[in-house]
This record gives C-alpha cells, structure tokens and sequence, in this order.
C-alpha cells in the first residue's frame, strides 16, 4: 500500500500509524505515528506512551546522538503491529516527544520504498 509523506513536517518526511502493545497484557494497546528513520539505530517511543501503557523499564544501553555524544538511556520491551505484522520483544528507547521514530532494529524487517519524488513510500512486510 502506497502511503503519502507528511506534509505538515519540512521538508516532507515518511511517517506511518502503528501501535504499541503491553507484553505483559494484550488489552493494553495505543495508536502511534512513527518517523520512518534509516539513520537511527534503534526506535524511540514517546515516553507518554510507555508510562500510559505501564510498561516496566527492562535495561539501559548507551546511545549516541547526532554529535556523536553517549548518553545512557532506559530501554523497555513492546510489541509493535506495523503492516499487518507483529513485532514481538522490540528493544525500544524513550524520549519526550510527541511521536515514535522507527529505526533500523524495526525498519530491517520490511522492504521500503521511498519515493521521494512522489512524497510517497510503501513499508510492507515480505
């Protein structure tokens, strides 16, 4: 499925709806909107979901930011439901923001398209 890029954003950025699912209870779910980020390592939830969802903090790990500077960080596990795919045990990080970013540890699992041209891109899962 073709998905247009979010115009709101500057420049034009591919973002997708998925959603984050407790582990621990199934019932527990919450819609998210998610930067499709080839750069970053790992995924980032906004930290809102995370407390909303109770989610307990698994680990810690140190990661870098765009200078290159460590910071270590709190990690939680999830399940994510992107594409009509489940993601179970996701490593995520968490940061104030007001939407997901998806890195390469769940963006490696799918086959993307972006077509910068168009400001569409499709993310399905093979």
């Amino acid at each position: 499925m073709t998905t247009a890029y979010d115009t709101s954003a500057q420049p034009p950025a591919p973002f997708i709806e998925f959603e984050v699912v407790s582990p621990q209870d199934s019932a527990q779910r919450h819609l998210v909107q998610g930067l499709l980020d080839t750069g970053a390592e790992v995924s980032v939830l906004p930290v809102e979901i995370l407390t909303a969802l109770r989610i307990p903090r698994a680990s810690s790990m140190s990661v870098e930011s765009w200078d290159g500077s460590p910071t270590l960080v709190a990690t939680y596990i999830v399940t994510l439901g992107i594409a009509n795919a489940r993601l179970d045990s996701i490593e995520v990080v968490a940061a104030p923001m007001p939407y997901a970013i998806l890195g390469r540890d769940v963006l490696n699992h799918f086959i993307i398209t972006l077509n910068g041209k168009d400001l569409t891109f499709e993310l399905r899962d093979p």
